[in-house]
């Protein structure tokens, strides 16, 4: 149940609890969001068989009244606030937790009555050898009413579990406390490893959750990627990220850029439109080696769908959109410290800083610089394994929270980056002008704004806006061959959410605007891109009860080279069963190629650049590539022994309606040109979990 994790960390928590009103997955599902929005609350869970809400909150941020007049805005009764009537009455059916003949209701109230269970367990600790042995005597305790037992000769124990139950506190002399959220009836075995107290400054509070989350109620399917998957793999950066996630490959493009790239449903990445905290940010010159810009340490979760998914975040999504969440500064430790070195010479370090300036306002600092000076060899054959040099990347943000409903957040962020590569007698600097060689420099800054504020008039209502700009600079030299670009960037949304008549009918509508400003010089040859492009959207979203929802969304955009760009896109959600998910997904998708970005690796090699049938005043001289992606997934649940086994089956079909084509037949040409013909890529996954 806990374990070491890499770094340091100084936190102030507790945990409180509280009962609330609610009937079914539904209500969880709000209660605990609107909770986690609350400033200082760290962590949430609501009990649906007890109707209790237990915390975890920051000591200096909390604030008690806040966190109930918000959940009765959205709906909830409380111990201290109730929710107005017609809030409520604008709740989905299954939400009616006032009505007692309720269903879902009365399902809980069934489930409630059952006031015990017996809990076993085993408490151990590791030997130098890294086996467990069983601690005798280890005090086993309820937080809530202080009812408890002791562990046996292997450290092994009983202890009934009532509904008023939910903290249970492990400890015993000499080793730190671990106390564990014990959320639903279990009946296997459950271990907890405690840690001896010198090894660690805190206790560490854990919640037995899967380290990627589906939700069975979002009508697109997304997976949430947290921190305990992330800890599976060693991952120094984003690239890296995905390595245990069976719907995404990952693979490295060539050892002189030293760059990974990755495929979903059988395409390239560059199909994947992929965003930081829901802006773009990987797109451009930084197509292919933006993924290496976000550190892992840096990264608090990921949440990644395949197909078109939503409207609201732009056009490009044509194979699947992946989310990446950094560590918030109001919810990050007060300082976190990461060093690593290898044999090979790497070394690196990840500092994470995080203040509270007033208690409406919170400031972080994320910094990541690592080195490689010395090349590797190990097949012998004269050139680097991976890429030398350093990388520094620095990000500082700021949270803003009122009590009125106001939300502002302010960042910057900088990308330093210094690679060589090549031969190794290039890399050591050995006399002689024949060694082979590759310098790939990039300077990179970043600024975004975003703000949002739930209106008081309308409760469930909000507005929003999104604001971020790029200056990105590269000069790469291959060979003989330069290849230099620079980027301008500017990226705008006004997002408004509200509701038509009851929390059944939802939409967000908004405006949005684009413009990127893109100089390359290709051995010599400049090529120029500026692109303006206003749009606006609509989403619908239909949630009439726990069984069905649907989300379909409408995108209109005015490129100034390609036109007007419509985009449809359709999400359904159809559960028959609690344990049963079926889903279907379809849209449209356009994207500008980066041709000579997103084949960097290319330029390693003798071969030549051509662009065949240009269209003047284009882009290269290249229509825009535009796709459909249709796909339906099944989720079917089995409870096992107290754990639930996952299967899930996805089948997905992308139809280019125009795609640019890579032509690498020539051995001597890498030749360019708009698709002739059919393209198309079928997708079929299974996928089973315990």
């Amino acid at each position: 149940m806990t374990g070491f994790l890499p770094g340091y960390g100084i936190s102030q928590q507790k945990m409180v609890s509280y009962q609330v009103a609610g009937a079914c997955e539904m209500c969880r599902d709000r209660i605990e969001e609107v909770s986690l929005k609350t400033i200082g609350v760290k962590s949430a869970f609501w009990n649906i068989k007890t109707g209790k809400l237990s915390l975890e909150i920051s000591n200096d941020r909390f604030n008690e009244e806040e966190l109930h007049k918000n959940l009765a805005f959205a709906g909830h009764d409380t111990e201290k606030a109730i929710a107005p009537d017609d809030i409520y009455e604008s709740l989905p059916a299954c939400c009616h937790y006032r009505d007692p003949e309720n269903p879902h209701k009365k399902e809980m109230d069934v489930q409630g009555t059952k006031s015990s269970f017996l809990l076993r367990g085993k408490v151990a600790q590791l030997t130098g050898k890294g086996k467990q042995e069983g601690l005798p005597g280890a005090n086993i305790i309820w937080l809530e009413n202080g009812q408890g037992a002791s562990s046996g000769m292997d450290g092994s124990f009983e202890i009934e579990k009532k509904n008023e139950n939910d903290w249970l506190v492990i400890s015993y002399i000499g080793f730190r406390s671990d106390t564990l959220l014990i959320d639903t009836e279990m009946d296997e075995l459950i271990e907890i490893v405690l840690i001896p107290d010198n090894y660690l400054e805190t206790v560490e509070i854990r919640h037995r959750r899967r380290a990627t989350e589906i939700s069975a109620i979002d009508p697109i399917k997304t997976f949430k990627i947290t921190e305990r998957e992330l800890h599976k793999a060693a991952c120094c950066n984003l690239s890296e990220s995905f390595e245990t996630n069976p719907s995404i490959d990952v693979s490295f493009s060539d050892a002189v850029t030293g760059a990974r790239i990755i495929e979903m449903l059988g395409l390239a990445g560059k199909y994947v439109q992929i965003t930081r905290e829901l802006i773009p940010e990987i797109r451009g010159l930084s197509a292919i080696q933006g993924l290496t810009y976000t550190p892992g340490p840096w990264i608090e979760g990921i949440q990644m769908n395949m197909g078109t998914g939503s409207v609201v975040n732009g056009f490009e999504s044509m194979t699947g959109q992946i989310n990446v969440e950094l560590r918030k500064p109001e919810q990050s430790d007060l300082l976190y410290l990461n060093l690593f070195g290898s044999k090979e010479g790497r070394m690196e370090a990840n500092l994470n800083l995080s203040h509270d300036i007033i208690p409406i306002m919170s400031t972080g600092l994320l910094l990541h610089g690592n080195l490689l000076q010395k090349p590797s060899d190990h097949n012998k054959d004269g050139f680097a394994d991976n890429p030398t040099g350093t990388q520094l990347i620095a990000v500082n943000r700021w949270k803003l929270f009122t009590e009125k409903g106001l939300e502002g957040q302010f960042g910057i962020k900088a990308t330093i980056l210094d690679k060589m590569s090549g031969q190794t007698a290039f890399l050591n600097d050995e006399p002689g002008n024949q060694h082979w060689g590759a310098t790939m420099k990039t300077n990179r800054f970043e600024a975004w704004l975003k703000t949002g504020k739930v209106l008081r008039n309308e409760p469930l209502a909000s507005i929003g806006f999104q604001l971020a700009g790029v200056s990105h600079t590269q000069s790469n030299l291959f060979g003989e061959r330069n290849y230099d670009g620079k980027q301008q960037s500017l990226f705008a949304n006004l997002i408004y959410q509200s509701v038509l008549g009851s929390e059944k009918h939802g939409f967000k509508t908004g405006l949005s605007f684009l413009w990127d400003l893109i100089d390359e010089n290709v051995a010599g040859t400049n090529y120029t891109r500026n692109e303006w492009i206003p749009g606006t959207y609509f989403e619908y979203t239909f949630l009439p009860n726990d069984h069905f929802s649907l989300v379909a969304g409408l995108r209109a955009d005015l490129h100034n080279n390609y036109g007007f760009l419509f985009n449809p896109r359709l999400n359904i959600r159809y559960a028959p069963t609690e344990q049963t998910t079926i889903r279907f997904a379809g849209g449209k998708g356009n994207r500008t190629a980066s041709i000579f970005a997103e084949n960097i690796g290319h330029f390693a090699s003798s071969r030549q650049f051509l662009i065949l049938n240009v269209r003047p005043g284009l882009p290269y001289g290249l229509e825009i590539e535009e796709s459909w992606n249709f796909g339906m997934n099944l989720t079917q649940t089995f409870r096992i022994a107290g754990k639930d086994l996952i299967l899930s089956a996805d089948g997905y079909h992308t139809r280019f309606e125009n795609q640019v084509i890579v032509d690498l037949e020539n051995p001597r040409l890498v030749r360019f040109y708009n698709l002739e013909g059919k393209s198309f890529s079928n997708s079929l996954q299974f996928q089973a979990e315990f």
